[in-house]
């Protein structure tokens, strides 16, 4: 890693008592110079009775630009001109040592020189180059710590990516949900619809029924005015072998599916029974984005076909227990499936013995507007009012699951005495119902289902006298 004080690439190690070349060159041209000066301009006598020495810029400019090995060779450069050819003779007046302090003085001025400011420059470089390392180490941790905080900054978002993601699919999972609760087969399939939409998000979808032997399109979404799914699949066809056959989940990536699936799909799988077996239909996607299909993306696709199995075998098997059910478990009053049968059962009596049958229908309108809170208000209003108003010989039937239609059957009561009948029966209501429910909701609808003719009654009745003579 390089530092951040380095522009550029690393440049080998010097020695450590080797001066520096640009050193040696600048104390030797500037030595040069003056030289020449002294040559051609002084006499030659190495600036004699000169002060101070002018070689002394050849020392201090080397010990206060570089430090103290240049400058010490400087001062070794300047001794050895110095003394070149030029050592004066000894005077009589002076001892040895005296002339020896006399040739070296300035030498040992120059090294001196040399050492001290030399080493007060190594010292600032040594600072200098400390604060440098403090720089770098800093600008290191920096970058260490910038690092740290973008891979720390990336895992939130992907942090905040996957809490998204999975509030999404808890989302998606309670939509799916509550398309698939209910009771009333048709809903599931169409619920279904909205639930595939929800968990997969595909283009076109499309859900088949088992019926006759062939899987008979019941619903789809996705496709334009000008395309049409394939509406029935038969036993010649591969689709419906392998699916209702084989019972297999089928997948465009597998390439013996392609060949099955024929360009009818990129999924299908069937509406598995997981307790019998049975297939009750097929879950197909003709469309979908390439991004969303994977191995999850077909993990969920096969949970949802049991799931939405599931669901459509729990409405079946309610519907068929609704068939035989005579009390609907909301208002305590007589099933639908039970009014077609007594309806049938009564007229036939009524025509049998001679009474008039009639039939009064109740529909509280634009029940929709209704809160559920308020919505439960109506059907124990109507079945407490019935009860009280009815004599023990009507009966009451609750004629729709999702609404609120009724019906009363009234055995001999003729059409002209049921207006009586609807008079008790609002005045039963208003008493129950709050005052912002009007009475005007309600609509009354009077059927005569048969009425009794006494001569044709006295005709049938001879007739059945003779027959049995």
């Amino acid at each position: 890693m390089r530092r951040a004080n380095d522009t550029g690439p690393e440049q080998p190690r010097r020695s450590a008592w080797f001066p520096r070349s640009a050193a040696l060159v600048e104390a030797f041209v500037l030595l040069a110079v003056l030289l020449a000066v002294d040559q051609f301009l002084l006499g030659g006598n190495r600036f004699a009775g000169i002060s101070p020495h002018p070689f002394w810029l050849v020392i201090l400019l080397p010990a206060i630009q570089y430090g103290t090995r240049e400058a010490l060779v400087a001062a070794l450069m300047c001794s050895v001109a110095l003394l070149a050819k030029n050592v004066p003779g000894q005077d009589i007046s002076q001892d040895l040592y005296d002339y020896v302090f006399s040739l070296l003085k300035l030498p040992l001025l120059w090294f001196a020189a040399a050492v001290l400011l030399g080493e007060i420059r190594m010292r600032h470089v040594n600072e200098r180059n400390h604060d440098r390392e403090q720089l770098a180490e800093i600008g290191e941790r920096a970058s260490t710590l910038a690092s740290a905080y973008e891979r720390l900054d990336e895992r939130r978002e992907q942090l905040e990516t996957r809490v998204a993601g999975q509030l999404q699919t808890v989302t998606t999972l309670y939509e799916a949900s509550r398309a698939l609760e209910t009771l009333e087969p048709g809903s599931v399939l169409v619920g279904a619809m909205r639930a595939l939409a929800q968990v997969m998000s595909p283009e076109q979808c499309s859900i088949f029924t088992l019926r006759k032997g062939r899987l008979q399109l019941v619903a789809s979404e996705g496709w334009d005015a000008d395309e049409s799914p394939v509406r029935d699949f038969g036993v010649e066809s591969a689709l419906f072998r392998e699916i209702v056959g084989r019972q297999r989940v089928l997948c465009v990536v597998r390439e013996e599916d392609q060949l099955v699936l024929d360009g009818q799909g990129l999924l299908a799988g069937p509406l598995l029974d997981p307790d019998s077996g049975e297939v009750l239909g097929m879950l197909k996607i003709e469309r979908l984005d390439f991004v969303q299909l994977s191995s999850s993306s077909l993990r969920n696709f096969r949970i949802l076909c049991e799931w939405v199995a599931t669901s459509y075998l729990r409405a079946l098997r309610h519907q068929e227990a609704e068939r035989d059910r005579v009390l609907d478990g909301e208002t305590n009053l007589y099933s639908r499936n039970f009014l077609d049968r007594q309806s049938d059962y009564l007229s036939g009596l009524a025509r049998r013995l001679g009474f008039h049958l009639s039939r009064i229908d109740i529909r509280l309108k634009e029940s929709d507007e209704l809160s559920p809170e308020e919505q439960q208000i109506v059907p124990e209003a109507l079945r407490d009012t019935v009860t009280e108003v009815l004599r023990s010989t009507d009966l009451a039937f609750h004629r729709e699951q999702r609404g609120y239609s009724y019906a009363i059957l009234l055995p001999g009561t003729p059409i002209a005495n049921c207006e009586v009948v609807i008079d008790k029966v609002r005045d039963g209501l208003k008493r129950r119902l709050p005052d912002w429910l009007e009475q005007e909701r309600f609509s009354f609808v009077v059927h005569e289902i048969h009425v009794h003719d006494p001569e044709a009654f006295a005709e049938m009745v001879g007739r059945w006298q003779t027959t049995c003579v």
